[in-house]
């Protein structure tokens, strides 16, 4: 498993940003700890950023080749949630920075 230069692309974008909280905030709500957040959100990120859908978790060995990819990419993985979170605070503002 790598991170696909498609799968970059949607992790950049300003819409799976937004996607990306909506999901993680349904979770909040139902119960869901920071920590876990943080840790499902960085999965998600890189699973996406791999060409996968996210709307089909990974199970069985795919888990342990997200795992692998997370620990031998973290700092691109870390860069990618890096812009995630600049595309919500740039919805969030409009752009504006303040």
């Amino acid at each position: 498993m790598k991170i696909t230069e498609a799968g970059k692309q949607l992790v950049e974008s300003r819409k799976f940003a937004l996607e990306l909280r909506e999901f993680l905030s349904e979770l909040h709500s139902e119960g869901m700890s920071e920590e876990q957040g943080r840790a499902t959100a960085i999965s998600l990120i890189a699973w996406a950023a791999s060409g996968h859908d996210v709307n089909h978790p990974p199970a069985g060995e795919e888990l342990l080749q997200l795992a692998a990819l997370v620990g031998s990419n973290a700092s691109q993985v870390n860069a990618l949630a890096d812009k995630c979170l600049e595309n919500l605070v740039d919805n969030d503002t409009d752009g504006t920075v303040h």
